[in-house]
């Protein structure tokens, strides 16, 4: 008798159960890809499975596949379209995505359903936070609190919004509340840190720095510039890599629509009045970010190639269609494992993570062919003196941002002793920031051939 090829549905169900078991179990474990690959696994069974397509919407939306996980609860909202858990859901992922009026009506949708819902208010809150309206975010907040008064990421959240309307006191309670709660709390522990230091209160500052690095050798936060700022710790060489990758993992969305920064026109307009009209160059573009830079030279290279550290900020620069090729690398090392491969190197609001910058100038006096030029963007420091031509910048925001100052003739002797003539060295506006000028630095050097620099040599 041939077999049937139809599947005992008591079988089917048996087998959807325990993989939705497992899902969960995984799930609650933090195993995501265990938990999504189990969802999958129910979803081939029976395509529209309420409780799959709702974790696993959840799940797709805690990995950063916001598209997923919408597309996942909308067809969950579909089976229980009076669900409020699963609205509230959506509506984070909605926010996530920045599709933050859809995700209001999801959330107070969710509410009407069932008033008091705390991630639903919760998630209302952090949509206010985003638009900018901090009273109505705090408001918020306040809620979920009287709901959930030992709830760690509120306390965070809300002490952020308390830090950006300067009420640093109150934001260092909610801190400390938060890490009472939750001692591994570490993005809690570093900025009440950085505000008791802003506070003046150094030692206490020190031990929440010190435990942070402990649970954070990387220092994704910065850490280690906030130490030495206080004269604590010795200047780091450079912003830690996991450093520069989280700020602009952060940032890749929303920085091409910030007006307030202006390396990249700084760049563009110095390299727009060395270069001859008619010629093109093989241009690299080091630490390229979303491509602001890219678009205004494009028209002055033959081959023009961006680098930077940060995926997010490389796929928004790649999607504007100006360069030859992008590379996901560190600067340094790949100027390095390209030499005499490019008639000019530009660098804007790049540099500025680098305290040390001798290694940064050899390298591009490495990829540089004779004659290249060199042009980038710092921070000015307007206090240089012997000993502190270069400093981390100060609390409040820059610091935090991995920035350092640097003086001119700390940039000149370097540029020196590294192989480079100095073309100019101009200051103009890099950066308004809350009302605030930051006077910056655009520097050219040029590339001193290399024939010269070893008959030099020779002649020592």
């Amino acid at each position: 008798m041939a077999k049937s090829n139809k599947t005992n549905p008591q079988n089917r169900d048996t087998k959807i159960a325990k993989l939705l078991a497992a899902a969960i179990a995984h799930y609650q474990a933090g195993r995501l890809p265990d938990a999504g690959s189990a969802c999958r696994e129910i979803l081939k069974l029976t395509p529209m499975h309420g409780e799959a397509l709702h974790l696993y919407g959840v799940v797709a939306g805690q990995s950063g596949n916001f598209s997923e996980a919408i597309e996942s609860l909308q067809k969950a909202l579909l089976i229980k379209p009076k669900d409020a858990g699963i609205l509230s859901d959506l509506g984070t992922a909605l926010r996530r995505q920045r599709r933050l009026a859809e995700a209001i009506d999801c959330l107070e949708h969710a509410l009407r359903i069932k008033p008091g819902l705390p991630g639903a208010l919760y998630n209302l809150g952090l949509v206010f936070q985003d638009q900018g309206n901090h009273d109505r975010a705090i408001a918020q907040f306040a809620e979920v609190l009287r709901l959930r008064p030992n709830y760690p990421v509120l306390l965070f959240n809300l002490a952020i919004r308390l830090q950006e309307q300067g009420k640093l006191d109150d934001a260092i309670d909610r801190y400390t509340d938060a890490l009472r709660l939750r001692p591994a709390f570490l993005e809690a522990r570093y900025h009440v840190a950085v505000l008791l230091a802003r506070r003046n209160r150094i030692q206490d500052a020190h031990d929440h720095l010190t435990l942070y690095l402990a649970g954070d050798p990387d220092d994704k936060m910065g850490a280690r510039m906030v130490l030495a700022r206080l004269g604590l710790g010795p200047l780091p060489d450079r912003a830690s890599n996991a450093h520069v990758n989280r700020m602009y993992e952060l940032r890749a969305d929303s920085y091409d629509k910030w007006n307030t920064i202006h390396g990249h026109e700084m760049v563009a307009r110095t390299l727009t009045r060395l270069l001859p009209d008619s010629d093109t160059f093989d241009i690299l573009d080091a630490g390229c970010g979303t491509g602001l830079c890219g678009v205004l030279i494009r028209e002055a290279a033959c081959q023009l190639d961006g680098i930077d550290l940060s995926s997010p900020m490389l796929e928004k620069a790649r999607q504007k269609g100006v360069y030859s090729n992008v590379y996901q690398n560190d600067l340094v090392a790949f100027m390095v494992s390209h030499p005499a491969s490019y008639d000019i190197v530009i660098s804007a609001a790049a540099l500025i993570h680098f305290g040390v910058l001798t290694s940064v100038f050899e390298a591009a006096a490495t990829t540089l062919r004779d004659e290249g030029l060199f042009v980038f963007t710092l921070f000015l420091n307007k206090d240089e003196r012997e000993g502190q031509e270069v400093v981390v910048a100060p609390l409040g925001g820059y610091c935090e941002g991995g920035i350092y100052l640097h003086g001119r003739e700390y940039v000149r002797r370097v540029a020196l002793d590294t192989g480079f003539t100095v073309v100019s060295i101009e200051t103009d506006l890099h950066e308004r920031s809350k009302g605030e000028e930051k006077p910056g630095l655009v520097v050219a050097l040029r590339r001193t051939p290399r024939a010269v620099i070893q008959s030099d040599l020779a002649q020592t």
